[in-house]
């Protein structure tokens, strides 16, 4: 499967815009609690079921459509392009589906995220790098605790409820084949 072609496919696609317009809704009802945003965890479910091309796809459409509606900037290129990385980074994911990895993921991925965005806040205000990094800790500890919480409860739900409609039969086929060659093993 080449990263978009799932998109063929009506049952995902529409799967996904579901996906996409709950999240966007999700993040406009939370807009004044800081640190609080649903986007890491739907980016993190798409990459686990459809891989880095899913949490792509998601994760920057969820924020350009939320950021278009919450007022855009120069910051929505830098955050959409970061939640697109994510995404990406978060495919890697997929290939164990493992959700005791969640806490791990949902930490280094909003680390990440919080340090590529510290440093576009730095050139939008030009300022200095480090001073952008430093003056972000105190956000990036909120954030990264919220994500961790959001993202551990919410991660293993959303993806067992939309499994069935977003994968694939063959895909689904041969994972049964390889539980069953682990089992014989």
């Amino acid at each position: 499967m080449k990263y978009f072609d799932y998109l063929k496919d009506k049952k995902i696609a529409r799967t996904l815009l579901i996906l996409i317009l709950a999240t966007t809704i999700v993040r406009m009802l939370t807009k004044d609690i800081p640190n609080v945003e649903p986007i890491m965890a739907a980016t993190m479910a798409a990459s686990i079921l459809l891989g880095g091309s899913g949490g792509f796809l998601v994760g920057g459409v969820c924020m350009l459509i939320s950021d278009l509606i919450l007022g855009p900037g120069i910051h929505t290129i830098y955050t959409v392009l970061s939640f697109g990385l994510i995404g990406i980074l978060s495919g890697v994911w997929k290939k164990t589906r493992k959700f005791y990895f969640t806490p791990l993921v949902a930490i280094s991925l909003t680390i990440i995220y919080d340090i590529i965005t510290n440093i576009g806040f730095a050139f939008q205000f030009r300022m200095p790098v480090w001073q952008a990094e430093i003056a972000g800790i105190p956000f990036m500890i909120l954030h990264v605790l919220s994500n961790l919480a959001i993202c551990s409860l919410s991660v293993p739900i959303i993806v067992r409820l939309m499994a069935k409609e977003m994968i694939p039969q063959p895909i689904m086929e041969s994972q049964k084949i390889s539980q069953k060659v682990k089992m014989s093993n």
